[in-house]
């Protein structure tokens, strides 16, 4: 009885200190400070603030969601009991947690059961940590669920370098192989997304083999404390789960609550947009609060194919080819002897890189690749190394491509009409904008808005609005045939009627398909079949279905500048009938990274009658 009474004293006492340690954090501001909330992932509504966190294995407290005071105090009491030896402990569930309150409230040390978490000490001791790069495979246009690149962080150790570094990743967790399903339930936020850690290398091979994507990646300028604290969240937000959005609470949106671990006070997530993070704005922002070094560039097996082959002549490329599925035949080997010594490394150096793409891809089997790659590896030895390694050139850093959001502000002739147009696009990228940073022949347009006002009438008019706009005009070459295309979903004004001064505004699906090709690396030459289908109750039938070809070219000058020409040519051939005959040309180049002009002229024959267009327009991305 006495030893019982003892422990109720003693219970007693420690419910005293924590409750002493609860007023303690009230008068601190503890649970109000940015950090706590960035460890909660806390982010503010119009109304409220709510962590965007969904999984209960998260809060220990049932309001932990809402209310990050009721969380704090939570901590406060679990830490403070229980058996730290545990790895199921809240000291190693929330190690990050433990570390910042004690750094706020030392007065805990005494009273919790450990100052530290045992369990990410054996993670530190086994990583060795000393330094964590930000990781950007570029966009992918043929997967919908990588159009717009992807991040994730590298924390390298003192055993565990490059390669085989361990990756930070948070995406969708899915076995959804349907590229357009994946994008529809992403964007609806169908999709629980979760962290999860594995080895470098096992992103290279996703990103840069199999994909075809090149890798960009950036050190980061933090101290040894500042890596600890990172790697501290990212062990708590492991198995963690939050509905994934596409557009927003996406891997670029939540890496950076882990880069805000690190450093208290960034705030690097309230700092983001609101509606739309994209990975390549992700990285501007973490550049723009000058915690990147100078990025560095990794070249994926297409970009390294292309750039060995360069030299080789077209029967030289062709062979390649051939021997990357079968050994050279009595032919193709008197091809290899007429070639000089530099040739035949070259050819064996691209057939060895395209078998490790057919492996990828399901085109061989894990046998079949073993015998063909040992055996031209075996004749590849024979003609000895190079004489220097091969050089790939790198392109235009996308840290310092131009921003995402555009207005545009325009004026010209519509026919003899002069207007001003006001255009406001939220993301990402089009045709005619700078594209040093960017892909060559590829745009993404989303929520693309364009006013015009007639000064004559004295007439506000939509003259379009695109939901959704993408061009992949991917070239095609010796090694790789990749589909071009283009959809385009919107709304557009029209003249339907000879003689007709108004403008209709009709809704439209406008596709294409079709191949592109690039000469020299500056011109763009793309052929494509583009179906479209307007809908709108002054159609004939409410509806137009038309179909025709369109021919372009877009001439890349320099890094600052682009011209483009194009002509398509579109039959009515269900609903409403038409013909319709549209030549296009422009000129583009840019002031500075966030100015840049467009001018353009635009003749356009439909509904028996023709007119021309003529302007000057002014970009201004932030």
């Amino acid at each position: 009885m006495k030893y019982f009474l003892c422990f109720l004293l003693l219970m007693s006492a420690t419910a005293m200190e924590v409750s002493d340690l609860k007023k303690l954090a009230k008068e601190r501001g503890v649970a109000t400070k940015d950090h706590w909330l960035n460890l909660l992932h806390y982010d503010s509504g119009f109304f409220t603030q709510a962590s965007v966190v969904d999984d209960e294995g998260f809060f220990l407290s049932p309001l932990g969601k809402i209310n990050p005071n009721a969380e704090l105090e939570a901590c406060l009491e679990a830490f403070s009991k229980g058996d730290p030896s545990e790895d199921t402990h809240v000291v190693n569930r929330f190690p990050a947690r433990l570390d910042w309150i004690l750094e706020e409230l030392p007065e805990a040390k005494s009273l919790f059961v450990s100052d530290h978490s045992p369990k990410f000490q054996r993670i530190l001791n086994n990583i060795a940590p000393d330094k964590v790069k930000l990781v950007f495979p570029s966009q992918y246009m043929n997967n919908p669920s990588s159009l717009f690149g992807h991040t994730l962080l590298n924390i390298e150790g003192k055993r565990n370098k490059k390669l085989m570094a361990y990756s930070i990743n948070y995406s969708a967790r899915t076995e959804e192989t349907d590229g357009l399903k994946f994008a529809v339930k992403g964007v609806l936020g169908m999709y629980p997304g979760t962290f999860n850690i594995v080895r470098y290398f096992e992103k290279v091979i996703e990103y840069s083999d199999h994909n075809m994507r090149d890798v960009w990646e950036y050190d980061f300028k933090f101290t040894q404390k500042e890596i600890e604290r990172m790697l501290m969240h990212v062990i708590e937000m492991e198995n963690i789960s939050s509905d994934y959005y596409f557009f927003d609470e996406n891997c670029s949106y939540n890496l950076l609550f882990a880069i805000d671990a690190a450093r208290p006070g960034m705030n690097l997530a309230r700092q983001a947009n609101d509606y739309w993070v994209l990975p390549v704005d992700t990285i501007k922002l973490v550049k723009a609060n000058d915690l990147l070094e100078q990025g560095q560039y990794r070249p994926s097996k297409s970009t390294k194919i292309r750039s060995i082959a360069d030299p080789l002549k077209p029967s030289q490329k062709h062979l390649s080819k051939s021997l990357s599925r079968r050994e050279a035949t009595s032919e193709e080997d008197l091809v290899l002897k007429e070639s000089s010594l530099e040739e035949q490394r070259r050819v064996y150096d691209v057939a060895v890189e395209l078998m490790l793409i057919h492996l990828a891809d399901g085109e061989m089997t894990q046998e079949e690749y073993q015998d063909l790659y040992l055996g031209t590896l075996r004749k590849r030895a024979k003609l000895g190394r190079n004489d220097k390694p091969y050089d790939y050139e790198v392109p235009f850093d996308p840290a310092e491509g131009h921003d995402s959001m555009r207005v545009q502000l325009g004026s010209g002739a519509y026919d003899d009409q002069g207007f001003v147009s006001l255009s406001l696009r939220p993301a990402y990228h089009a045709l005619e904008d700078t594209w040093a940073g960017y892909l060559k022949g590829s745009a993404i347009e989303v929520l693309n808005t364009e006013l015009y006002y007639f000064y004559d009438d004295e007439d506000l008019e939509l003259k379009k609005f695109q939901l959704a706009t993408i061009h992949s005009l991917a070239p095609v070459d010796e090694y790789f045939d990749p589909l071009s295309w283009v959809v385009d979903v919107g709304a557009e004004s029209l003249r339907l009627r000879e003689n007709d001064e108004d403008l209709h505004v009709a809704t439209y699906i406008d596709t294409g398909f079709g191949q592109s090709s690039l000469f020299k690396d500056e011109i763009l030459v793309y052929g494509l079949l583009r179906p479209s289908l307007h809908f709108s109750g002054v159609l004939n039938d409410n509806y137009m279905l038309g179909i025709g070809p369109e021919l372009g070219t877009i001439y890349y000058i320099n890094q600052h500048s682009s011209a483009q020409l194009s002509g398509r040519h579109s039959w009515g051939v269900l609903g409403q009938s038409n013909q319709m005959t549209e030549v296009k040309t422009g000129l583009n180049w840019n002031l500075s990274k966030s100015v840049h002009l467009n001018s353009y002229f635009k003749w356009t024959d439909s509904f028996h009658q023709d007119w021309n267009e003529l302007g000057l327009k002014v970009n201004y991305y932030f």
